[in-house]
């Protein structure tokens, strides 16, 4: 596990991706001027812990393997979107960041909250 602002990120490389809840769930140009979009991260709270972690991916391609594996097993539901975080916002992640794990590791522990972040700290211009 990996504390955002105090351990070392490198093994995230320069970018993070959470898996995320976005309400209303809605595409980037749906929503109108005055609706809201709020984004909740997925954490769970390992054994021990005294605050909620987050599954944090080096690559896109890393988050989708886990999320699919988690929605087939019934582990995680309701992820809508996979945010793509630059490294240097993750010390302002309430939570610590559990990099690149398998599914198997997570399975003993419960989800924790689900935790607002500030989705205009994500990498957008790609979508």
């Amino acid at each position: 596990m990996l504390r955002p602002g105090v351990d070392d990120l490198a093994p995230l490389g320069r970018y993070i991706h959470l898996l995320v809840i976005q309400r209303p769930n809605k595409p980037a140009w749906k929503p109108g001027p005055r609706e809201r979009i709020e984004w909740r991260v997925v954490t769970v709270l390992p054994s021990g812990a005294d605050r909620p972690a987050a599954p944090a991916f080096s690559s896109l391609v890393k988050a989708v393997k886990f999320l699919q594996a988690a929605f087939l097993a019934g582990t995680i539901k309701d992820v809508n979107k996979v945010g793509k975080f630059p490294q240097d916002a993750a010390p302002d992640f309430p939570f610590d960041l559990i990099p690149n794990p398998e599914l198997d590791s997570l399975q003993s522990a419960p989800l924790g909250p689900l935790v607002t972040v500030d989705q205009t700290r994500a990498i957008s211009q790609e979508e």
